[in-house]
């Protein structure tokens, strides 16, 4: 008999990994119906989406903030459909500030929620961990070290790997540097604040390198949906959709702080890390935030192999001098035995079928 899963992704990362998740549960379990939030892959995998994609994907305390009955309306909405659609249990991808309020919505009306992708508490919000060990079910981490750290504030939780460790172009280890082309790789995000806030900061700055490097070739990174409007731009910079293809054809980069410092390490890419949000949502986040870099990367290995550099930091002269030092041997040499290192970390492919499995047996043990 069929039966219903509410799933929620509220970032394009998160959304990734939820379809892949849904495409692998449904060959489990090919009867079941998927209700929630997401995107376009999320709906390829058979998603009812309850709100278009673009009004979630928010990122900064100030911005989420300034949406704040648009979020309270959407959470009412979604507590009535989990009722209205007899949802089986509820899957939470990552997104914190909203799914963790659904948890407790629908832990209180006994529905089993199952977190994949654990919100990053050991950076910031560790007096949710209480929250989490009242309202989850089972918790999947992304990361080895977060095993610990739950299960000792009472959440039960599982490590199965790293979801980019399914995207076929991270998997193998990637070509040696002597091999690629004198390319250079911008990663700006995905979401349009950062795009408005890091592209005329890159532009800068690679009008900076053209001039120390004229002879290599400068490429962007852009969601397709966003190059017509940042198409002006086009004179300084080749604009590249695939951020993976980029990735692993170039011999250093600048990567906006997030999930994609994780895929410039597996794609063996020397770079330096940066970020600009609004003043607001910086200085909220360095009240909250204890940790000794913001660079997964840094956090991961235990130690500051990649150069970061936020919001007043991130200056085109400050950027283009770091990215022309990531062209030294010695340097790029540094940057490639840790990427590796990486690797080892963050486990094996098959990580949505493994958690697909971990959560269809939940659920049959439960009926």
């Amino acid at each position: 008999m069929s039966y219903r899963i509410f799933i929620v992704a509220g970032d394009p990362s998160g959304e990734r990994y939820a379809a892949r998740l849904m495409a692998a549960w449904r060959k489990l379990e090919p009867e079941v119906e998927f209700l929630g939030i997401g995107g376009a892959r999320m709906e390829a995998e058979g998603l009812r989406s309850l709100v278009p994609f673009q009004s979630v994907n928010v990122v900064g305390f100030w911005e989420v903030a300034r949406q704040y009955r648009f979020f309270r309306r959407l959470l009412q909405r979604c507590e009535e459909a989990l009722c209205d659609y007899r949802v089986r249990a509820v899957v939470l991808v990552d997104y914190p500030g909203f799914n963790l309020q659904l948890a407790r919505r629908a832990a209180r009306r006994g529905i089993p929620v199952y977190y994949y992708i654990a919100p990053q508490t050991w950076a910031w919000g560790k007096w949710r961990l209480q929250t989490l060990a009242e309202v989850v079910t089972l918790l999947v981490v992304a990361f080895p070290f977060e095993v610990e750290l739950f299960q000792r504030a009472g959440v039960r939780c599982t490590f199965v790997g790293h979801p980019l460790m399914d995207e076929p172009q991270l998997a193998n280890p990637p070509q040696s540097l002597d091999k690629r082309p004198f390319q250079i790789a911008f990663l700006p995000g995905s979401r349009p604040l950062e795009l408005q806030r890091h592209l005329p900061l890159l532009r800068q700055t690679i009008a900076i390198l053209r001039r120390a490097m004229p002879h290599a070739t400068f490429s962007v990174a852009l969601p397709p949906a966003m190059s017509p409007r940042w198409a002006f731009q086009s004179e300084l910079w080749e604009y590249q959709p695939d951020p993976y293809a980029l990735l692993a054809n170039s011999r250093a980069g600048l990567v906006k702080v997030g999930t994609s410092t994780l895929e410039a390490a597996l794609c063996g890419m020397p770079f330096a890390a940066f970020y600009r949000t609004s003043w607001l949502s910086y200085g909220i986040a360095r009240m909250l935030v204890r940790l000794p870099s913001a660079v997964l990367v840094n956090l991961l290995l235990q130690k500051p192999i990649v150069p970061e550099f936020l919001q007043h930091q991130a200056r085109p002269a400050v950027l283009a001098r770091a990215l022309l030092c990531l062209l030294e041997t010695e340097v790029a040499q540094q940057q490639w035995e840790g990427f590796q290192e990486l690797r080892s970390l963050l486990g094996k492919p098959g990580v949505a079928e493994r958690a697909a499995e971990l959560f269809v047996t939940e659920l049959a043990e439960r009926r």
